[in-house]
């Protein structure tokens, strides 16, 4: 009786041994083919083509955009002191630069730089073009009362549904410095 126990076990043993090298190679080939079908999405977190929004007082808080050159964002909040809608247009450029074209309110609001590119009226909003201000980096504060948001893919005439948004105070402080730029 015992040596057939000791026999079924040692058969057990040498089946697991076995499988054991087909276990490990299987759970290799499944993480390396999880690996390369994710390799686009992870690297899309990398530090290469992102927009980056980061703390200039702690640079592990940070959001992240995926974006590739000439790509386009937009900046909305509130002017703190006439406290009106304000929506700030900008690309991205090959060398990774972020070009302010444009910018669009209600009203004219102080600070907002009408004289920098050309007014027009649309649809009952002031609108300024062709400002191609170029910045390696953008300074932005954060305020409750303007309380800015960033938009990926925005189209303000658009219901389609494909626009990005992070409202900047839902992951920084108020009063908190950041700086956006491309990497």
């Amino acid at each position: 009786m015992v040596s057939s126990i000791t026999k079924k076990k040692g058969r057990e043993r040498k089946v697991a041994l076995f499988f054991l090298p087909a276990l490990f190679l299987a759970a290799l080939s499944i993480t390396a083919a999880a690996y390369f079908w994710l390799l686009p999405s992870l690297q899309a977190f990398g530090q290469k083509d992102v927009l980056m929004i980061v703390s200039a007082t702690d640079h592990g808080k940070k959001v992240v955009f995926p974006m590739e050159k000439h790509g386009t964002f937009v900046i909305s909040y509130t002017h703190s002191v006439d406290r009106v809608p304000v929506v700030e247009h900008y690309r991205i450029t090959e060398e990774g630069r972020l070009i302010l074209e444009m910018f669009e309110n209600s009203t004219f609001g102080a600070g907002l730089g009408d004289q920098m590119g050309e007014l027009a009226w649309v649809d009952g909003r002031q609108v300024v073009r062709n400002i191609n201000l170029v910045l390696d980096r953008l300074p932005l504060r954060i305020g409750s009362i303007a309380n800015p948001s960033v938009h990926i893919d925005y189209d303000r005439t658009s219901d389609q549904g494909t626009e990005r948004r992070i409202r900047l105070l839902d992951r920084f402080e108020n009063g908190e410095l950041v700086y956006i730029y491309f990497s």
